[in-house]
């Protein structure tokens, strides 16, 4: 059943009730949306920074035993570096965790991972060592991740490239190559919109949507008709979406609908 309300509150105490005795947890830090004073909704995951002994990162990501403790699974993520250890859980009921664990010696470095786990308000649930909360001040959101002009040329060029495989595909019935590679053109153009929001914001977090919506509403209203024709369709809202988010990108991007116009064209009359 999916929980609802205020579960976070509950969860943190099963959580504390769970980690605080085994010795190698060392501390237990809350930040995120959970940790503001406005507190979260029931949307929020919690986010939490739990510090352990060097060396046994290993016994909490990748092994969920101890989350499996908390109820069971639905789904997950895990991720290893060589700073921390992370995993993303989402339990039965829809309580969800982002736990990202490390070592005291990797704790001091944590400005430097290249990701601001501490940008905002941030809460101590508890810490047996006490010279782990020097390292606990906020650290300054990092700038949002760019393209260097050589990447955004291979993007450009892969987005083209992979259009005209597409219509290739199409043209001769291969509508599962073909479907694949149209909606991942859509993707690409999805993801130069969260760039370009990401650049005129200053940052990668975002907590509440919307100012970008408006290409999500394009691509709903692609009339996505059965077969070559619907896949066709949405090759060209692909090629129209990308010349407009690359000419904001970049201003000196040279626009190729025109040409490419010309070459659906040719694909459309050799169906009929």
């Amino acid at each position: 059943m999916m929980v609802k309300g205020d579960w976070q509150s509950a969860c943190l105490l099963d959580l504390e009730r769970l980690l605080k005795p085994r010795e190698e947890v060392l501390a237990i830090i809350q930040y995120g949306s959970t940790a503001r004073l406005t507190g979260p909704d029931q949307w929020s995951d919690i986010d939490l920074l739990i510090v352990v002994q060097s060396g046994t990162i290993s016994s909490f990501v990748p092994d969920l035993t101890w989350a499996r403790e908390l109820g069971r699974l639905f789904a997950y993520e895990t991720y290893v570096y060589d700073s921390r250890s992370v995993a993303r859980l989402c339990f039965e009921d829809f309580r969800r965790l982002d736990a990202v664990f490390t070592s005291p010696d990797r704790l001091a470095d944590i400005g430097g991972w290249g990701k601001s786990y501490l940008s905002g308000p941030i809460g101590v649930r508890f810490c047996k060592d006490t010279n782990l909360l020097q390292y606990l001040s906020p650290t300054r959101r990092p700038e949002p991740p760019g393209l260097s002009p050589d990447e955004f040329d291979t993007m450009v060029n892969r987005f083209w490239f992979g259009l005209m495989v597409a219509g290739t595909k199409v043209v001769r019935n291969d509508l599962v190559i073909g479907l694949h590679l149209a909606l991942e053109a859509a993707q690409t153009c999805l993801v130069l919109e969260m760039m370009l929001r990401d650049r005129r914001t200053g940052t990668n977090f975002h907590r509440e949507g919307g100012g970008s919506n408006s290409l999500a509403e394009y691509f709903g209203g692609v009339k996505t008709r059965p077969g070559a024709s619907g896949i066709f369709d949405l090759l060209d809202a692909s090629a129209s979406a990308f010349d407009r988010l690359a000419g904001v990108w970049d201003p000196e991007y040279r626009r190729r609908g025109e040409p490419f116009a010309e070459w659906m064209q040719a694909l459309r009359e050799a169906l009929t």
